[in-house]
């Protein structure tokens, strides 16, 4: 099985996806191709609230995903 993509380095144009509306985060991914930076913002976010605790990348990005995902339905 393939290891889960966490993100090694994180861009300084990346930011939180809870600072935009979802409409705006929409928008914005959609035009600049932006969601799997999103998804891997979102993954970071989930590991540095558990405290940096090794072990859970795939949880975290298959979390992310879903996250970052449910908020496309909506505004869609």
């Amino acid at each position: 099985m393939a290891k889960a993509r966490t993100p090694r380095k994180i861009s300084a144009s990346v930011t939180p996806i809870d600072s935009k509306p979802a409409a705006e985060v929409k928008k914005a991914s959609s035009t600049n191709g932006n969601l799997e930076d999103e998804i891997r913002w979102r993954a970071y976010e989930l590991y540095q609230e558990r405290g940096g605790e090794h072990g859970f990348a795939h949880e975290d990005w298959v979390r992310a995903e879903a996250e970052v995902r449910s908020r496309y339905n909506r505004t869609a």
